[in-house]
């Protein structure tokens, strides 16, 4: 009777790891193709000054590396992809993430904090990063400041190599 259970949940686990789907794999170099900002209702928000870079991406089993140049500065972001909490720095820019598979979606969430001369800011930030069946890759970002208000925007790029 035991060898029967614990046959049945042997099969049990290889059948939903035979039907888990694959992750996505980012690897690359992407270049923006469509770039929608969207405001949730009545709440105002931020402004885009510059074209977002091209993103270079290395991705690994257990991290995604995003390399993006900037005024000639590169920028890495690395996002550990087990859920563990990841601190990434751009100037007086700090983000705490975690990021986690979400079937082929890879799903960011967390604090970002700046402390400049006008003052400390910080909101909470959620990215989906996911790819159509014709190999175009979604950036889907929200931003929630302190003050309630949200900004979301939706980028597509295309994979250069």
């Amino acid at each position: 009777m035991m060898w029967t259970v614990w046959m049945g949940a042997v099969c049990l686990v290889a059948g939903q790891a035979a039907t888990t789907p694959a992750a996505a794999n980012f690897n690359g170099t992407w270049t923006l193709t469509s770039l929608e900002m969207k405001q949730k209702a009545d709440t105002g928000g931020g402004s885009v000054g510059i074209q977002p870079p091209d993103q270079v991406i290395t991705q690994t089993a257990s991290t995604l590396e995003i390399a993006e140049t900037v005024f000639d500065q590169v920028r890495k972001t690395t996002l550990a992809l087990d859920g563990t909490p990841t601190t990434n720095r751009a100037g007086a820019t700090v983000s705490v993430t975690r990021s986690r598979w979400v079937g082929k979606k890879l799903v960011t969430e967390g604090k970002v904090s700046q402390n400049t001369s006008a003052g400390y800011d910080e909101w909470t930030t959620r990215e989906t990063r996911s790819l159509t069946p014709a190999g175009v890759m979604v950036l889907e970002i929200e931003y929630t400041g302190r003050d309630g208000k949200v900004t979301a925007s939706t980028r597509q790029y295309k994979r250069k190599s």
